[in-house]
C-alpha cells in the first residue's frame, strides 16, 4: 500500500513538472512571437511621377502601408554613375537611363524600377554669316548643331515627339513666315502663308498642331492654330482692340489646357490666360510695366515672364506668378533677362542674358538660389527651350 502511495506521489509530482514545463513552454513562444511580431511588407514611394537629370527628392520607404521614422532603412542605387541616394533616401539624378533603388530593413526589402529622362535645352546662336539651331544635353554639356546657315532663324521649338523643328524665317526683310524642318526627310515645310506676317511658334503636346502670332487680321496681332493634318486655321484671340502688337508670346501649359500670352487690350502689355475648354481668357497681371514672354513650370501651377521697368529703359527682371496663391516673386537679377524657359524639373530657368552693354548670352540659375547666374552659351544665344 505504501509502495503505490509514493508511486502515485511521484507521478504526480511528474506530471507537475510537465505542466510547468509546457507553461515556460508555452510562455516563451508568446514571447518570441510578440518579438517577431512587426511589418510584413515593405514599399518604395516616390513624389515625382517623372524624374529627370539633374533633379534630387526624397524617396520613402513604408512599411504594411504605413510611415515608421523608428525603422533602419539602407538604400542603394544599382547604378551610381546614373543615381546616388544617401542614408536618408535622398536621391540625385544625374544622367538620364534605367536604374534601380533598393530599399533593406532587416529581412524586408524592395526594388524601384526608376527611368531618368534626359533634358536636352534647343536655342539658336547669330554669328556674322552662318546662323544655327543647337541642342545641349543637360547632364553632359555636349552641344549638337541640328541646324544651320544663312537662315534668320527666330523662337525654334522642337516637337514633344522629336520628330521635327518649328522656327520663324524671314522669306523677305519685312515678313517672317513659319517653317517645320522634319529630320526624317531633311527638309523643311513653309506653312500658312507666305504674304502675311507670321512668327512666335509653339507645338501642342502631341506635335499635331502649331500655335504662333500673326499679323494677318486688320494688321492686328492675334494668336493662331494651325493643324498640319488638314491646314485648317483658327482665330484664338480675335478682334483685338488699341494696339497693332495686342497678342504675342504665345506658351501652352504642359497639361495642354491652358495657354498664357501677352495682350494689351488694357492699355498696357499684361499676361492673360487662354483656357481652350472654356474658350475664354482672362488677364492674371494687371500694372503699369510692360509684361511679356511668359513660360510654364512643369506642373502647370505657375508662370514665369519678362517684365520691362519704365523707369529704367534698359532694365528687365523675370516674375515668377503662383496662379493658385496669386503671389508673385521678383528674381533681382543685374542686366536684362528675356525669353525665360522653365525645366522640366523644374529647378532651373533658363534665360537669354544681357548683362550691362554686353552681347546677350544663354544663362540660367537655380530657382533656390537665384542670386547666382550659370552662362550657357557666351555668343549670341537666343531663344532658350526644353525638350
Amino acid at each position: 500500500m505504501m509502495k503505490r502511495i509514493i508511486t502515485l506521489y511521484n507521478e504526480k509530482k511528474r506530471i507537475q513538472k510537465l505542466f510547468l514545463f509546457c507553461c515556460l513552454l508555452l510562455s516563451a513562444c508568446e514571447k518570441d512571437e510578440m518579438m517577431n511580431t512587426g511589418p510584413q511588407t515593405i514599399k518604395i514611394i516616390t513624389p515625382k511621377e517623372e524624374c529627370w537629370v539633374s533633379d534630387s527628392f526624397l524617396m520613402e520607404a513604408i512599411f504594411d502601408g504605413q510611415k515608421d521614422s523608428t525603422r533602419t532603412v539602407v538604400w542603394s542605387s544599382s547604378n551610381e554613375n546614373l543615381a546616388t541616394i544617401d542614408n536618408s533616401g535622398m536621391i540625385t539624378l544625374k544622367k538620364e537611363g534605367q536604374v534601380k533603388i533598393d530599399a533593406q530593413s532587416g529581412k524586408l526589402s524592395a526594388t524601384y524600377n526608376m527611368t531618368i529622362k534626359p533634358m536636352n535645352l534647343l536655342y539658336q546662336t547669330t554669328g556674322q554669316k552662318v546662323n544655327a539651331i543647337k541642342s545641349m544635353n543637360w547632364s553632359d554639356r555636349k552641344t549638337e548643331v541640328l541646324l544651320n546657315g544663312t537662315w534668320a532663324f527666330s523662337t525654334p521649338k522642337m516637337a514633344p515627339d522629336g520628330s521635327a523643328l518649328v522656327f520663324a524665317d524671314t522669306i523677305s526683310y519685312y515678313d517672317p513666315d513659319i517653317f517645320v524642318y522634319q529630320f526624317d526627310q531633311s527638309k523643311r515645310i513653309h506653312i500658312a502663308g507666305y504674304d502675311e506676317w507670321d512668327d512666335q511658334p509653339i507645338w501642342d503636346t502631341n506635335s499635331k498642331r502649331i500655335i504662333f502670332r500673326s499679323f494677318r487680321e486688320n494688321g492686328l496681332g492675334c494668336i493662331y492654330e494651325f493643324d498640319l493634318s488638314n491646314s485648317s486655321l483658327v482665330n484664338l484671340t480675335p478682334d483685338p482692340v488699341n494696339a497693332a502688337w495686342v497678342n504675342l508670346d504665345p506658351a501652352l501649359s504642359p497639361d495642354g489646357k491652358k495657354m498664357a500670352f501677352s495682350n494689351n487690350k488694357n492699355g498696357i502689355h499684361d499676361i492673360w490666360i487662354y483656357d481652350f475648354e472654356s474658350k475664354t481668357m482672362s488677364a492674371v497681371t494687371a500694372t503699369m510695366e510692360y509684361e511679356g514672354e511668359p513660360a510654364w513650370s512643369p506642373d502647370s501651377k505657375k508662370l514665369v515672364f519678362r517684365r520691362d521697368f519704365s523707369f529704367h529703359p534698359k532694365a528687365s527682371d523675370l516674375i515668377i506668378l503662383d496662379l493658385d496663391k496669386n503671389t508673385t516673386q521678383q528674381l533681382r537679377i543685374e542686366g536684362v533677362e528675356r525669353q525665360p524657359a522653365w525645366s522640366p524639373n523644374g529647378k532651373f530657368i533658363v534665360f537669354t542674358y544681357q548683362p550691362g552693354n554686353s552681347l546677350p548670352v544663354i544663362s540660367y540659375i537655380d530657382i533656390e538660389k537665384p542670386e547666382e547666374v550659370f552662362i550657357i552659351e557666351g555668343h549670341y544665344g537666343y531663344s532658350p527651350s526644353f525638350y
